[in-house]
């Protein structure tokens, strides 16, 4: 398999220092040099205001036989970006559930659904050393045919005499990331064909064409006088990086982290690691050309402060990727913060992306870049006082949801690169915190209103003139994870089918008492009938739903249910995990 030519990644990172402006738009092509040497390196850091003389703790992030038939429909991850698919904890290829529970990776059999049953596992521990100090688990999967992708994250605890304290954990010592890829020819018998990793805690990951790019954190360790460089490593053997081959920016005085973007080729074999020397990293964004990664910094003042609110700006770094080669290219800033992954997209060579300036009197800013990261367009100054809570572009428009008392919709046109232009604004009460396209000229809105959980159908087939089809905001309070995260949310226009995890509560007023419940509520979302609630599988934890064929599957962290589709009635459960 030849590698796909030409993709471009690009490391977004916010600025503090007014001069890179002039440094780096003198350039038509940003570069950053690498380290010399050690003492080159040490300087560096020494002279960072944001380096430490101690070590740097590191925490724990979250982690996340009969088949169907070749040719029965099944769901995927819900991504932003057809054709990238993105790092979860629970992934299906019709015939199979595979299921990261922090310590293991189940393989569960889904069909027959009312017999389902664990066909294997995977440990993480056995990626950590058998002495007792490290501890290792797993933070998500891609599958890729007949691969699976696990990434793991490893973490040294030290001295294993003093590790606990109480019921209390010390913060780990150092941790690394792991990319092991598997072969599951035999589905009874994953075998573990090889593994890459480098030190530091994930971020997030992707993967285009068999390729994953996995983009870690690592923090600027100083170690009795001297800076540590980050490990690499290939099946468990990990050697120091040489300096020459870590990047920086000579103008930065944020200088706290390297950042990896670790490439493995799960197809053919192989892997890459590209660091840049950066502030501390946030967003991610990955098109099938180009991959962004933000960091937020700001200049003068501080969060707390009374008054005095910093300014917020983001810097851009571009690199060339062509297979697993990785190069450092231009670079570009914006002012303003992101929301999320969702306020950066790529097309047509252009970088759209919309931030917001400030907390306190903050306004929305949508810029256009060109291919190496220079402004060509910009609207500024939308919906002051307001804050962005959520974003989506599609092709040539941006939908752009505001918040203070009530929702703003703004439609934006975006295909003239140097004028975007605000079209169409809807005001609702409520906020939708995301967006998703649904049938054509019809976007989702996932969001709340007085408390609860509301559901939006924003008609915006004429974008001078958006309105709300159809909306449904629960009785009583609920809450769901798919406010916050993309991936819980199962949508399918072609069923008109939309699930979402939900917990719900209402005060009962002749008692006194609260009712609860748990569990995947399923909408019925089209043009002519609106937001309708079908009904709700009961499920205590339920974070994850998916379907194969006409049967949904319900995932929490210990059981997996099957549901009929066409009325939610029980099939089957399995509990694959202890609670």
């Amino acid at each position: 398999m030849n590698p796909r030519p030409g993709m471009v990644v690009v490391l977004a990172i916010a600025v503090t220092v007014p001069a890179f402006l002039a440094y780096w738009h003198g350039q038509s092509a940003g570069f950053l040099p690498t380290f010399r040497d050690s003492a080159e390196m040490a300087a560096f850091f020494d002279r960072s205001a944001s380096v430490g003389g101690g070590d740097v703790a590191v925490g724990l992030g979250r982690l996340e036989g009969a088949a169907f038939g070749a040719d029965v429909p099944f769901s995927r991850t819900n991504v932003q970006v057809e054709g990238v698919d993105e790092l979860d904890t629970v992934k299906t290829d019709g015939s199979y559930l595979y299921l990261a529970s922090w310590d293991n990776v189940t393989i569960v059999r889904a069909a027959p659904p009312e017999s389902m049953v664990i066909v294997a596992r995977i440990s993480a521990q056995a990626f950590a050393d058998a002495d007792g100090t490290e501890q290792a688990a797993f933070q998500g999967l891609f599958l890729e045919g007949d691969r699976l992708i696990a990434v793991a994250s490893v973490v040294t605890w030290g001295d294993p005499a003093v590790r606990p304290i109480g019921d209390i954990w010390i913060w780990p010592a150092a941790s690394r990331t792991l990319v092991a890829v598997y072969d599951l020819s035999d589905i009874g018998q994953p075998t573990l064909i090889a593994s890459y990793g480098v030190t530091g805690s994930m971020l997030t990951g992707r993967i285009v064409d068999g390729r994953a790019y996995v983009v870690v954190q690592d923090w600027v360790r100083k170690v009795n006088e001297t800076y540590e460089s980050p490990l690499v490593c290939v099946n468990g053997e990990c050697t120091p990086m040489d300096p020459q081959s870590l990047h920086y920016d000579p103008e930065s005085e944020d200088a706290s982290a390297f950042t990896h973007v670790l490439a493995v080729d799960a197809r053919e074999g192989g892997s890459n690691v590209l660091t840049i020397v950066t502030g501390y990293a946030s967003t991610v964004y990955v098109s099938r050309d180009a991959l962004y990664l933000t960091f937020l910094k700001w200049e003068g003042g501080w969060l707390g402060a009374p008054e005095g609110e910093p300014e917020f700006r983001t810097t851009i770094y571009k690199a060339l990727v062509d297979g697993l080669d990785l190069q450092v290219g231009a670079r570009g800033d914006v002012r303003g913060m992101l929301l999320n992954q969702f306020s950066m997209d790529e097309r047509g060579g252009h970088l759209r992306v919309a931030t917001t300036t400030s907390w306190r009197e903050p306004s929305n800013d949508v810029y256009v870049l060109d291919g190496d990261l220079r402004i060509v367009g910009s609207l500024s100054g939308l919906a002051p006082t307001e804050r962005i809570f959520a974003a989506r572009f599609l092709r040539d428009t941006l939908y752009l949801v505001t918040f203070l008392q009530v929702d703003p919709l703004f439609v934006i046109d975006l295909s003239n690169p140097a004028s975007p232009e605000v079209l169409g604004e809807l005001k609702i009460p409520g906020f939708s915190t995301y967006l998703h396209p649904f049938t054509d000229g019809h976007v989702v809105g996932i969001g709340q209103e007085n408390g609860s959980l509301k559901v939006s159908l924003f008609d915006v087939s004429d974008p001078t003139q958006p309105t709300e089809k159809g909306a449904l905001v629960l009785e009583g309070n609920a809450w769901s994870q798919a406010l916050y995260d993309h991936k819980a949310v199962l949508a399918d226009p072609s069923r008109s089918l939309l699930v979402l995890p939900v917990n719900r509560w209402i005060w009962v007023e002749r008692d006194g008492t609260v009712e609860s419940d748990s569990g995947a509520y399923v909408f019925h979302v089209s043009a002519e009938a609106g937001v309708e609630l079908r009904g709700v599988v009961l499920h205590e934890g339920v974070y994850r739903s998916l379907y194969i064929g006409d049967v949904l599957y319900t995932i929490s962290d210990t059981t997996v249910k099957a549901s009929a589709l066409a009325d939610l009635s029980l099939l089957g459960s399995l509990v694959f995990r202890a609670s």
